[in-house]
């Protein structure tokens, strides 16, 4: 499983967990080393780690035997872990994002066609159910856009899904984004410096991996190409440079 590997605030990165792991570990670019950090209070692979707007990290479900419900949060500052608020169900292979409002969404996972949404307070203490999604989203990529809404673009629904759609933590409310020429889910979002997203990669029908690439542009609520990556990949990561 892919380790989230999470940039705190004061530009160190927090990698953590993985399949049976609970360590964690820090990388320092002051001194380009890793150090142990606190370990997580059990294993969980398959979670998403969210830095919260107080610069602690927030980690939601994952799997460890099971799909798992419980959050836990990091602090930077004092080095340790704690019980965060519990999601309306377990999660796992699913997608996250901080909101403008600096709540935490969460949807998608293992399970298809799941329409169901959490949102965790911007502490990451509690966690509520909110609109569901228009349509299912499992195995989605999700990235906060410029204005502080989030986009959640294909994943699988009954089959691969190529629809998008925009939430809007002001009205806490969904509508359509359009949807991408190739239908794809375990593919990755990104939100360029210009405001667009690219997408990348991922998989489609028979499991074969995609090598196009398409660019969201918000303002008009609308898709193109992005050309092709140099070879088709899925359950890959990507980075804004």
């Amino acid at each position: 499983s892919r380790v989230p590997a999470t940039l705190l605030a004061d530009g160190r990165v927090l990698a953590v967990g993985g399949e049976g792991v609970s360590a964690a570990d820090l990388y320092d670019p002051g001194l380009n080393a890793w150090v142990a950090a606190a370990p997580l209070p059990g294993p969980r692979h398959n979670f998403t780690a969210t830095r919260l707007t107080n610069g602690k990290v927030f980690v939601a479900g994952g799997a460890y035997a099971t799909e798992l419900a419980t959050t836990e949060i990091y602090d930077p500052a004092t080095n340790t872990w704690a019980a965060g608020g519990t999601l309306t169900k377990p999660r796992s292979e699913h997608a996250a994002a901080r909101l403008g409002d600096g709540r935490v969404l969460l949807a998608g996972g293992r399970t298809l066609n799941d329409t169901s949404v959490d949102i965790c307070s911007a502490t990451g203490t509690s966690c509520s159910s909110t609109t569901p999604m228009l349509t299912g989203h499992g195995y989605t990529a999700m990235v906060t856009l410029l204005d502080g809404r989030a986009l959640v673009v294909a994943g699988f629904g009954n089959t691969v899904s190529g629809s998008a759609e925009v939430f809007d933590p002001t009205s806490n409310s969904w509508s359509g984004a359009g949807s991408l020429a190739t239908r794809r889910f375990v593919h990755n979002a990104t939100l360029l410096d210009n405001g667009k997203v690219i997408v990348t990669g991922g998989e489609t029908d028979g499991n074969a991996s995609v090598k196009d690439a398409e660019i969201y542009e918000p303002s008009t609520n609308t898709w193109k190409s992005a050309g092709s990556l140099y070879r088709a990949r899925g359950r890959h990561t990507a980075t804004a440079l």
